[in-house]
């Protein structure tokens, strides 16, 4: 074969494949447009168990609900320093966040806060606290402003801080970073439990920055062709049907292999030294830190309101062993005046006070919210009698952080409004969370 033949040949062999190439791309351009647009008309909650959330949702409609539910799981996540991610600005009906970074309630107050006019209240927590599920005027942080005006505190200014992920050691740095930019809060509420059981504390998407980093990818030309090859259509359309025929599973933490004991202890181990150092920080800026323990539908909770999973699964048992851990040292008064108890709150439900797997209902936002305000003022009116005082918990009054003559100088930490639950099994909390490797936004 002559030389110019076999340059034919492969010059015509190049332009097929080039045309193959682009004619698949075009495809799947089309493909993933009509997918998208596919999954954009029903929310990814109800595409994911199958169900009617409308009896969840009780005055919104099946279509504002869907709304509601597509805006919330595609919130823009942006780049934070140190944290590792922020929620972008949102402005839409059910979901609206500041450029800020923080969510909107009822009644919201302004940004930057105004410690000399208000009380101000920083809410602190992962996607449970910032309300993944419900509409602004029914999150956490909203009810909070709403039932600390009604009990008298002068001019409660509360703001969601909350992101997505977040746990204690995230929440412990993104406060250092509020306070060293003048964001003094008069009550910094950090709401945890979720987020924390897990072996990880790092920031979603860390090894994949790590091997960037270390390889020097970021600097090398095929790294960048790479990455563009990843964004194409044909490739979009491969990993889809990867996903859906499970041969290529969604990033998930490693499972551990540390025993269900072993791993309650560097959880609980983890979460004590957050707390230590955060109550440190508070505490030089004259903030009260109140440290509040969440409920999760796997710990005092009747299994039978609980649509979204079995709680009976075995992999429930290391996540629920860090809540039996928990209860035990707040029954002993060892979590300190400022930690405080909400965790059993939904152990007497009637009917789901969950809309998914892990996020709140906006009555269980409400009870939540009533737990902490009691712990900020005896005055605000809970859901279900409060029983006394366990060892350990705090007094109601003044304390590191109060300023008197400002107005935060109401709010003193009184006793839990709950008491804990039985940590042995054979209760609600005998059926626990998912597995004790897998991080999961609460």
């Amino acid at each position: 074969m002559s030389q110019p033949s076999r340059y034919a040949r492969l010059a015509t062999f190049a332009f097929t494949v080039s045309l193959v190439g682009l004619a698949a791309n075009a495809v799947c351009f089309f493909l993933n447009r009509a997918l998208d647009a596919r999954q954009e008309r029903v929310n990814p909650v109800s595409r994911k168990y199958g169900t009617d959330l409308t009896e969840h949702y009780p005055g919104m409609s099946a279509d504002e609900v869907d709304e509601m539910l597509r805006v919330t799981w595609k919130l823009p996540g942006l780049y934070a320093p140190f944290t590792g991610r922020k929620v972008g600005p949102v402005a839409s009906r059910f979901v609206n966040v500041a450029p800020e970074g923080y969510r909107l309630g009822r009644n919201q107050r302004p940004w930057p806060p105004d410690a000399s006019r208000d009380t101000v209240v920083f809410v602190l927590g992962g996607s449970t606290a910032f309300g993944f599920g419900v509409p602004d005027g029914e999150t956490i942080p909203s009810h909070l402003q709403e039932l600390l005006a009604e009990a008298g505190v002068p001019r409660p200014a509360v703001y969601n801080l909350a992101v997505p992920a977040h746990n204690s050691t995230l929440e412990r740095i993104q406060l250092q970073q509020l306070l060293a930019e003048g964001r003094v809060p008069a009550v910094a509420v950090l709401l945890d439990g979720y987020n924390d059981r897990a072996v990880s504390d790092e920031p979603l998407g860390t090894p994949m920055v790590e091997q960037i980093l270390n390889s020097g990818a970021y600097q090398k030309p095929s790294s960048l062709l790479l990455r563009a090859a990843l964004q194409m259509p044909l490739t979009r359309s491969l990993s889809r049907l990867l996903h859906a025929t499970g041969l290529r599973k969604s990033q998930e933490e490693p499972a551990t292999d540390l025993d269900p004991q072993a791993f309650a202890e560097l959880v609980v181990g983890r979460y004590r030294t957050n707390q230590r150092m955060t109550a440190a920080v508070a505490a030089s800026f004259g903030v009260r830190p109140l440290f509040v323990w969440q409920p999760v539908p796997d710990f005092a909770y009747p299994p039978e309101h609980f649509p979204f999973d079995d709680l009976a699964n075995p992999e429930y048992g290391p996540k629920r062993r860090v809540y039996e851990e928990m209860a035990k040292l707040h029954a002993e008064g060892a979590l300190g005046p400022d930690f405080h108890w909400c965790a059993d709150l939904g152990r007497d439900a009637t009917r789901s006070l969950y809309v998914d797997v892990a996020h709140y209902s906006g009555e269980m936002s409400r009870r939540i919210a009533a737990c902490i305000a009691a712990a900020l003022t005896p005055s605000v009116p809970l859901s279900r009698p409060a029983p006394s005082s366990l060892p350990g918990e705090g007094e109601a009054g003044g304390g590191p952080g109060t300023r008197t003559g400002d107005p935060s100088a109401s709010l003193g930490v009184t006793a839990g409004c709950t008491s804990p639950p039985d940590p042995s099994p054979g209760g609600w909390s005998g059926r626990a969370g998912r597995g004790a490797g897998v991080r999961v936004s609460g």
